[in-house]
């Protein structure tokens, strides 16, 4: 499977960009996007086998293989979930590096929230 058409349809500063194999709509607002998942919104950016994007909600859920890195942390583990509108977070049972300061280790929870300027592990 070849890269997507040129629609000629410039990106809009602060969208969601998603790119997969394969994506369904199950319901009104709710998008699966399945294999080789990437999502981008500003300095977010998330991979994964798979993406759940509640558009009501705005969140995104990422499973199997999460990865996820912002400014201030890189992650990798089994779940993430972004409320895209805050900017904020939740990483479950992953491994981290805080970027600034060179931290790194592993977590069952992660909570990010550079609005806040807080990371919070657990």
């Amino acid at each position: 499977m070849g890269a997507p058409p040129d629609l000629g349809v410039p990106d809009i500063p602060g969208s969601l960009i998603l790119e997969s194999d394969y994506a369904e709509i199950a319901e009104p607002g709710l998008k699966t996007f399945l294999g080789n998942v990437e999502a981008t919104k500003e300095d977010l950016a998330l991979k994964g086998d798979r993406l759940v994007h509640d558009d009501a909600a705005g969140i995104i859920d990422l499973l199997g293989s999460a990865r996820m890195w912002n400014e201030g942390l890189a992650w990798q583990g089994e779940h993430a979930r972004a409320w895209l509108d805050e900017e904020r977070t939740l990483l479950e049972r992953g491994r981290y590096l805080l970027r600034e300061t060179g931290g790194h280790g592993s977590a069952e929870r992660i909570e990010d929230d550079p609005t806040r300027q807080i990371t919070e592990l657990e």
